[in-house]
């Protein structure tokens, strides 16, 4: 990204005009990494990307391969109902899955309720010329919400967030605002809504870390047990295929 600002402007900044070059070349970027990728998983050459392919493409991309996500994604993008994606299906199935950042429907809806809950919408600022106001979520909330959302086993997950976020990893400053009342940053839903996927993503490396085989990482020795189990050869185990194993 920094290669093709350069390309446009020495500066640090870009008015609009310089904004539409920029994105036209990231279009162009974007489109040719997707085909990369997509030749790289299409492992027959068929030109299609199968169920087992996806499982691995979205691995390789960092991606958790939670199964009622894909099937929700897949249902939206596999018009055909053939189980297999050409590249334009590809590129919607990832649209989507970044869209709601690997949550389903019901996922994201869920958190939108918690969000909410504590919530506050932005006062309009005269002169400002940027985005309309929106709901933000003082920060101060976001460790309880977390751990409302996915249980007390991810407390540490979240301190550990929190520090990063402290320290300036993550969102740019310039993506969060102060709340007026205590001074501290608030978050947007996107936002809320992309550290929920990284507190999960932390949660299920650490039980990969003691369960191998939950999340598409075979222990050694027992890989055959893990594949006769999934039987539909998604990368995960469902309580129907555990029962019946």
């Amino acid at each position: 990204i920094t290669e093709m600002a350069r390309k446009i402007t020495m500066y640090d900044y870009m008015d609009f005009d310089e904004f539409l070059t920029f994105m036209t070349y990231y279009d162009e970027f974007e489109r040719a990494e997707q085909e990369r990728i997509f030749k790289l998983y299409d492992q027959d050459s068929s030109g299609n990307i199968s169920i087992a392919e996806l499982r691995c493409l979205l691995s390789g991309l960092g991606m958790l391969t939670l199964r009622q996500m894909m099937q929700e994604a897949l249902a939206v993008v596999d018009k055909n109902w053939d189980g297999e994606l050409n590249f334009e299906e590809l590129c919607c199935f990832l649209a989507v899955y970044r869209g709601s950042e690997g949550f389903t429907k019901e996922e994201v809806e869920s958190l939108k309720i918690l969000f909410d809950s504590e919530a506050v919408q932005e006062e309009e600022k005269p002169g400002r010329h940027d985005l309309p106001p929106e709901p933000k979520l003082p920060g101060k909330f976001l460790p309880s919400l977390l751990i409302q959302a996915f249980g007390m086993q991810v407390a540490d997950n979240v301190e550990e967030l929190q520090q990063q976020l402290a320290s300036g990893q993550g969102f740019r400053k310039t993506s969060t605002t102060d709340s007026g009342e205590s001074g501290c940053a608030t978050i947007s839903f996107k936002e809320f809504l992309i550290l929920a996927r990284r507190t999960r993503e932390m949660e299920m490396m650490q039980l990969s870390k003691e369960m191998p085989g939950l999340m598409n990482t075979p222990a050694r020795g027992s890989s055959g047990d893990f594949d006769s189990a999934d039987s539909d050869g998604n990368g995960t185990i469902s309580a129907e295929e555990l029962y019946q194993f």
